[in-house]
This record gives C-alpha cells, sequence and structure tokens, in this order.
C-alpha cells in the first residue's frame, strides 16, 4: 500500500461545497487527507463507470428480451395488460417524449429498442421491486405481473433444479 500525498487547496472548497466534502471531513484528520480521500473516490468512481454501464446495458437487454416474450411485442410498455406504477410510467413517459421519440415512433423513424436504450437504470430497478401505485392509489404488483410470469426467466443461478432446469433466483436476489 502507498500513501499518495496531496495539497489541499481550500479555494476548490466553494466551487464542490462543504456539503459534499462533509463525510471526507468526517473520515479524516488533516485537510490535506480529505483532499486525498475526495480524489481517491475520484479514481474509484471513474474505474467503476465501465463496470456500471456494462451492468445496466446487461440487465436493459435481459429485460427487455423477456418483457418482449411474455408480451409478444417489442413495444411491451403499449401491452393493455401491463400496469406499471407511477414513478416508473413517468421514466417511460420521458424516453418516449425525449427528441420526439413518441412521433418518431408511431412514424416508424425510429424503432422500440430506441426507447428501451433511453430508460434509466432506475426505471429497470423499479420493475426489479416489489411495485408502487398508480395516481389512484392502486398498488401495483411486479412480483406477480412481471417478475413471475417473465423477468425471472432472464436470470439464473448456479445449477439445477430436481427436474435438471436452470435454478432461477428470487426478485429480491437480483
Amino acid at each position: 500500500l502507498y500513501r499518495v500525498v496531496v495539497t489541499f487547496d481550500s479555494a476548490v472548497l466553494p466551487q464542490i461545497s462543504e456539503e459534499r466534502f462533509a463525510t471526507y471531513v468526517r473520515a479524516s484528520r488533516t485537510t490535506d487527507e480529505v483532499w486525498a480521500l475526495y480524489e481517491w473516490n475520484q479514481r474509484l468512481t471513474t474505474a467503476l463507470t465501465p463496470l456500471i454501464q456494462d451492468l445496466e446495458v446487461s440487465l436493459r437487454n435481459t429485460m427487455n428480451d423477456q418483457l418482449i416474450e411474455h408480451f409478444g411485442r417489442d413495444d411491451w410498455w403499449a401491452e393493455p395488460k401491463l400496469r406499471l406504477d407511477d414513478a416508473t410510467a413517468a421514466m417511460l413517459a420521458g424516453a418516449l417524449d425525449r427528441d420526439h421519440n413518441r412521433k418518431r415512433l408511431g412514424r416508424g423513424t425510429i424503432g422500440p429498442g430506441k426507447i428501451v436504450a433511453e430508460l434509466t437504470l432506475g426505471c429497470w430497478v423499479n420493475m426489479l421491486g416489489t411495485g408502487g401505485h398508480t395516481s389512484l392509489g392502486r398498488p401495483v404488483d411486479y412480483e406477480g405481473r412481471v417478475w413471475r410470469p417473465a423477468l425471472r426467466n432472464g436470470f439464473t443461478k448456479q445449477g439445477t433444479n430436481n427436474k435438471g432446469a436452470p435454478r432461477r433466483p428470487q426478485r429480491r436476489e437480483v
């Protein structure tokens, strides 16, 4: 292990904010340590970003493929039987409305894959949750509506079940 010596420049603090530095201040003894820890965090974030991007793309494509197969259509979000909670529906509406995607999709100048690619990681994570509520207060059950019939089929655990089929994880595990 080696130690990087960095001199803290207090002139930078207002640009980053004291609130942002508070965690680093609590974990350090000197201002130089604060700055070194902050820079270490930047390097770590830079190193993890490609892995997170790969995870997001992999998760997105897996879930999209399962939803297409389950609903029998590339634009699975337009399936009347699918009920999304308000948070997930808002993220989907944002992707549809971005850059006039809804009109372009209707004209056939883009495909559903464009919409899927613009959905945020938060949208996919929401769909792996238990589900929220609609604006009318109705609960949305993602476990029963999307996990069990569709999404779980895209994920496996090590080994096979007693019938020789791949083991499937629980939603909370994914």
